[in-house]
């Protein structure tokens, strides 16, 4: 059942995030398109000051979900009602915060820019984009938790799906019938508040909650341990748009946000199976299962090492091609910067490998031994981002955040060899090889497809190029996996088999 789930989580999981990657293409280029590269940058400047809203809960979403994870194994309904209370009590403080921060954001936003924007069109622009962050944090976020641990995400990323199209399909009308950016960003927090809604009305019917009595808490074990690991991520996410905002302009801004929608996209795809198989790490471990969890462990990391050198391969050789198509008649910016691309595609392939070993530590709730790797990583993001900004722009930027992903990165393996799963280095280093072999093939296809059918020129010349170089990627990736990893090319294909019997 526990594994039919996972399964059901998986598939939801990336579907969600397909949905938003096709959602995240649409709007911003009708943005993009209908008000210009300065208020696309202005609007992705907000959007990722709002993000550092993450920051306020301090990690301790990630410890509440793995407090779960024991209690729901075994029926302690009692345990799960105190985390919930005590996770409600936790999030609606950090409501209050917010509204605070918000105001902060106004002033900050608007000293940065142009002063073709007034203060009324600055300040109401950043309330209508924090009305979604303030329902995430006020009333979402207890709710998904729970749900999360429970192995009931499939729930929030249904959810997800049928609200992201409904905001494309609103916001698309907005723009088209002359409405300002404030309404279109108005309307998308609104259509957004759905999602709290849906969510307490399931888990008040579906959970038997119990109150705590008065003066009554759960100590959460590792609460401040989860700061570290938090604010690594709210700051691997957030830094590079902050950087630019302060130290370069709303052009490179939106210079950024634009190359970054392939990225964040293909980055959402591969990371949206970590949820799933965080909740199923935390549960085997709970139960004590370790030779479970190493077998799904060493499968999932195969299968993310897999598919994030087909995507990131691709990624690289059809990034600027994809970009001249999408920018096409935009020209208040230079939106083709190559080298700025193709270091974002390293540093995104090499998060997306890592999502393994951050899925079993935080299953595991190893928060506090691994807080001093996070630390590390937040600091030199940034250290190394407005060091090099002034001298190299948008690549100084990708060169801090990819030195501290490769470094967080190797810190994992090192750190599971002696903790958890105790394994060696060589399952690493023997797919690190395969990935090597596989993205050889993927750019010296992408070459030649590129020269002979200049993808640049349009978006169907693009597909074709496309399509070409993904044929051949994807042959040479189940070759290659079929020869080293048959069994697990197996074990995905055997249903496939079974059912057409």
């Amino acid at each position: 059942m526990k594994t039919n789930r996972l399964q059901i989580n998986s598939v939801l999981s990336v579907l969600a995030q397909a949905v938003n990657i096709v959602c995240g293409f649409i709007l911003p280029r009708a943005i993009l398109s209908a008000y210009g590269s300065e208020v696309n940058g202005l609007v992705m400047s907000i959007t990722q000051f709002l993000g550092i809203i993450g920051l306020l809960d301090l990690g301790v979403g990630a410890v509440i979900q793995a407090a779960y994870f024991k209690p729901l194994a075994t029926e302690d309904n009692r345990t799960v009602g105190l985390i919930f209370f005590d996770s409600k009590k936790f999030f609606r403080r950090i409501g209050y915060v917010l509204a605070g921060y918000v105001v902060a954001v106004i002033f900050i936003i608007r000293g940065t820019a142009s002063a073709d924007f007034s203060f009324y069109f600055v300040s109401t622009l950043v309330l209508c984009i924090a009305l979604s962050f303030f329902a995430q944090y006020f009333f979402t976020a207890p709710y998904s938790l729970l749900l999360n641990a429970d192995q009931k995400f499939y729930l929030t990323a249904g959810l997800q799906i049928v609200l992201s199209i409904l905001n494309v399909a609103v916001s698309l009308i907005l723009i088209r019938v002359g409405a300002s950016i404030t309404l279109v960003k108005l309307f998308s927090s609104l259509v957004f508040l759905a999602q709290p809604l849906v969510l307490i009305i399931y888990v008040w019917k579906n959970y038997p909650l119990i109150k705590p009595a008065k003066g009554e808490t759960y100590r959460l074990e590792q609460k401040w341990n989860g700061v570290a690991q938090h604010v690594a991520t709210v700051i691997m996410n957030n830094a590079d748009v902050v950087v630019l905002t302060l130290f370069a302009d709303l052009v490179v801004v939106s210079i950024y946000s634009v190359t970054c929608i392939v990225i964040n996209g293909i980055k959402s795809l591969v990371s949206s199976l970590s949820s799933s198989f965080t909740s199923y790490f935390g549960d085997r471990y709970a139960r004590g299962d370790l030779e479970g969890l190493r077998q799904h462990f060493d499968f999932f990391e195969w299968a993310i090492h897999a598919l994030s050198t087909l995507l990131c391969s691709l990624t690289g050789v059809l990034i600027l091609g994809f970009i001249a198509n999408y920018t096409r008649n935009i020209n208040d910016a230079d939106y083709i910067q190559p080298v700025f691309a193709i270091l974002m595609v390293c540093g995104l392939f090499v998060y997306c490998i890592r999502i393994p070993y951050n899925a079993i530590v935080c299953g595991a709730g190893h928060f506090r031994q691994t807080q001093m790797s996070a630390i590390i990583e937040a600091a030199s993001n940034v250290v190394i981002s407005i060091a090099l900004v002034f001298a190299f722009g948008l690549v100084g930027v990708a060169i801090g955040t990819l030195v501290a992903i490769v470094y967080r990165t190797a810190y994992f393996v090192f750190y599971l060899k002696r903790n958890v799963i105790r394994r060696e280095y060589f399952p690493f280093l023997k797919n690190l090889l395969i990935d090597l072999l596989e993205c050889t093939a993927t750019v010296a296809a992408g070459v030649y497809f590129i020269s002979l059918l200049h993808p640049a020129e349009s978006f169907l010349k693009w597909f074709y190029a496309a399509l070409a170089t993904g044929g051949v990627s994807l042959a040479v990736v189940l070759l290659l996996n079929a020869i080293f990893y048959r069994p697990y090319v197996g074990r995905i294909f055997r249903p496939l088999f079974k059912k057409g019997e």
